[in-house]
Order: structure tokens, then sequence, then C-alpha cells
């Protein structure tokens, strides 16, 4: 299920579940290049009050990796996107170039909110391997479109990679 929650529809709002369900029917166009097991939604508290916090995980499955978090914390008639953390899935100090916000009603912020995630979930993503005695020993994930560092690589590693690998997304 897109969306999915380990609290259980019931713990959320009637507001937040209306718009949660609106945006799991838009998914179930097909319009998001992820499964839905990467998606979550959980009840979050912010600004004092409770949000529905949208969650896309964007992994590279080969090698088993999350890679990156995107959330969207959404009220009745607005939303915030960005990069979250990982674990805590907290807005970053400073905002990405993946933010936005947006306003609306319920059906809006649908559109805005899926049409963002359908963007994030085709972040292109590539990772440079370097190989040694035939055997992968470091990767590095980035993204092509910045060239922005998703890892870090050992400051020994001086040389260039064996190989670059295209990951996902669209390039």
């Amino acid at each position: 299920m897109w969306f999915d929650s380990d609290e259980g529809d019931e713990s959320f709002q009637p507001d937040e579940l209306r718009l949660l369900q609106l945006v799991r029917a838009r998914c179930e166009e097909g319009l998001l290049d992820v499964d839905p097991d990467d998606t979550f939604a959980i009840p979050a508290l912010g600004d004092h009050r409770r949000e529905l916090l949208l969650l896309l995980f964007v992994d590279d499955d080969q090698a088993a990796t999350s890679l990156l978090v995107f959330g969207v914390f959404c009220a009745s008639d607005a939303a915030v996107a960005d990069e979250v953390h990982d674990q805590m899935f907290t807005l970053p100090g400073a905002p990405t170039e993946a933010a936005a916000g947006f306003r609306g009603t319920p059906d809006e912020l649908t559109w805005q909110v899926v049409d963002w995630f359908v963007r994030r979930s085709r972040t292109p993503v590539a990772r440079r391997e370097w190989d040694k005695d035939g055997r992968t020993v470091v990767r590095q994930w980035f993204l092509p479109r910045t060239g922005r560092n998703l890892t870090t690589v050992p400051q020994w590693l001086t040389e260039e990679p064996t190989r670059v690998v295209h990951v996902r997304g669209d390039l």
C-alpha cells in the first residue's frame, strides 16, 4: 500500500486521513518510480499540532543502501517538502534544492504533493566504484545533475574510480 503506516489510519486526524487517502489514490495511477514499500506515512508533531508526514525513501536496491529520504509535512491547507533526516525525519537546517512549499485545498495539495514526489522518485543517482584485486572496495553515491556527493570516500583514496554506475532516475 502507498504511504502505509505502522500506527494504522486511525491514528490520523480526519483531515489528515482525507489527504492521505487522496494521495494514495493518485499514487495508484503508477506515477511514482518507486515501490509502494518505499513510501511511508506517520503522524508528526509540528508547531504544536499534529501533521501528516509523508516519506519517500530513495534506495540503491542493488547495493541494499538507503540514499535519500524525502518528506512532506502536510496540514489541512499547506505543506512543506524537502529532504529529511534519515532517522529523525526532521527538515534540514537550510533548505536543499528539493525544498518546496504548497498551499491549497486538500484536492490541490494532493496534486502538488504527488507531483513533487514524482519528481523526487525520479531523482537521478549514480555511484562511483573503486576496485582493488578484482573486488569493489569503495562506493560513493552522488547526484549527477548537481555533482553533490551523498556519501564520502576515504581521504587516502586519490585515484579515479574504476567505473561509474547509473543507479536510478532520469539522467
